[in-house]
């Protein structure tokens, strides 16, 4: 529903931008070719759709990298730098592919710059790159960085935020279903024997940093452990 209203709404915006910089500057708007991309002389379709399949990717692995909750609770100031890397990649993205086909990584520009100039040359080749970039950086983080992700977090930490669970098959399903057991009811208190005394718990469960209540609680038999 959100792709819904992103869509049109980054595809308005452009397009009202680019009207507006052909109003301030009609003459340099025109050298400039409108700003519509266009690949440049040597370059194939294929190499074109290579270049913005590979950094539409690129772009996209790192804003799901730099906005994971779970990853963010490992590396604290991750969503501190989180807009210095985007912004990083998008100035390395175009210092690499203005010269082979104007560097588009986002259709909705390319769009706005097609429509204001009338340029439509090779338009949906800026469409089919960073769209099939996007789902393959979907896919390989779903399934291949999210995973490693959840496996570094201490599930016994708090207090945690708890991303919205995609499915089976991006992450170990026990270990969020655990997770959200344990930030609904809070963190587990002291545990007790029921007279006030400390629960003793075995020596390799103590070790591993989990007593019986917090095994019990997980599902998990103390007495493996021992």
């Amino acid at each position: 529903m959100r792709a819904v209203c992103f869509i049109p709404a980054q595809i308005a915006g452009a397009t009202i931008g680019v009207a507006f910089v052909k109003a301030v500057s009609k003459v340099n708007f025109h050298v400039a070719g409108g700003g519509a991309n266009e690949l440049s002389a040597g370059t194939t379709l294929g190499g074109g759709w290579t270049m913005e399949t590979i950094l539409t990717f690129g772009l996209v692995i790192i804003v799901f990298a730099a906005t994971d909750a779970g990853r963010s609770r490992i590396v604290s100031h991750l969503t501190v730098l989180a807009p210095a890397a985007v912004g990083f990649w998008v100035f390395i993205s175009h210092l690499v592919a203005i010269p082979i086909d104007g560097c588009s990584i986002n259709p909705a520009r390319t769009f706005a710059a097609a429509a204001v100039s009338g340029n439509w040359a090779q338009h949906w080749l800026y469409w089919a790159g960073p769209m099939a970039g996007a789902i393959f950086a979907s896919l390989f983080y779903s399934l291949i960085m999210e995973p490693v992700a959840m496996d570094l977090v201490d599930m016994d930490a708090y207090p945690v935020k708890l991303p919205q669970f995609p499915g089976k098959g991006t992450m170990r399903e026990r270990n969020w279903q655990s997770l959200k057991e344990e930030i609904v009811s809070g963190p587990p208190s002291e545990p007790t024997n029921g007279d006030g005394s400390e629960d003793t718990a075995p020596a390799s469960i103590v070790k591993a940093g989990k007593s019986d209540a917090s095994l019990r609680r997980r599902g998990e038999d103390p007495s493996d452990f021992v």
